[in-house]
């Protein structure tokens, strides 16, 4: 048995946008043919994918990241598209979905996606945001990939710090200020797998941050799994680091800004 975790979220919005038109400048939908997407789209991946069942996982209109920092995704000024609201319906009503008080779709993703007791058999998680990188899981995008690929705890992790030092532009956390890709990455090349947060916490002092920048940019970065979610009192569990018994010291992983 294997079961589809989607990211409704994104299906919602390519369906909405997909079928809103201008006719004789007026702005115009096509609800049905935005039905008929999601339905199709679905019952694509079911076949191509061999899935049993499928879960459509939407957010809450609460999130429990700003809590944390206020300004989290308050760049996205955007207008839902027209078909927004009916289709995020549509869906709610017509498809099995899972939606959690205060949790993203990636956060419900994540927790399914590593829960054995919630979803027992194989997962598929079918989303086109990179945070999934961050869930030790199977994913799949249905924008680029052929196959679904799995994401291991290593790589998982890595791609949490990674970026947790790069910040994130969509969702309006910063990271570390002047650090990209190219030098979170080769920042965590100097480390072993164990020691990456030893220095990321390095990576920040270097610039000029303190811990508490590090450690709030790393649970923004976060997609919850099942470990991070507390299902007795449905609230979530902030990510904590893991330090090694390395034995390294900040001197050791002190890396130049230069």
């Amino acid at each position: 048995m294997t079961t589809l975790l989607i990211d409704a979220d994104i299906l919602v919005y390519k369906a909405a946008y997909k079928f809103e038109y201008t006719w004789q400048g007026e702005a115009m939908a096509d609800e049905q043919g935005a039905y008929l997407y999601v339905d199709h789209t679905i019952n694509q991946w079911m076949n191509t994918l061999g899935g049993t069942d499928a879960i459509s996982c939407l957010s809450d209109s609460d999130n429990w990241r700003k809590s944390l920092f206020p300004d989290y995704k308050a760049n996205r000024k955007q207008q839902k598209p027209m078909l927004y609201t009916a289709v995020r319906q549509y869906i709610s009503q017509n498809k099995k979905k899972c939606i959690r008080p205060q949790l993203e779709a990636d956060d419900i993703l994540g927790i399914l996606a590593t829960s054995e007791d919630i979803i027992p058999g194989d997962k598929i998680v079918i989303s086109s945001d990179k945070d999934l990188n961050t869930v030790p899981c199977y994913l799949f995008n249905p924008d680029k990939d052929r196959a679904p690929k799995l994401v291991t705890e290593e790589a998982a992790h890595r791609y949490h710090m990674l970026q947790t030092l790069m910040g994130d532009s969509t969702d309006n956390y910063k990271g570390c200020p002047g650090v990209g890709p190219k030098k979170a990455n080769q920042y965590l090349d100097c480390v072993d797998h164990e020691d990456y947060w030893f220095a990321v916490e390095a990576v920040f002092r270097c610039f000029g941050q303190c811990e508490n920048s590090a450690l709030l940019n790393a649970r923004l970065a976060k997609i919850l799994t099942c470990k991070d979610y507390d299902f007795t009192k449905k609230t979530v569990k902030l990510w904590q680091p893991v330090f090694s018994n390395s034995g390294m010291s900040l001197k050791d992983a002190y890396i130049s800004s230069k």
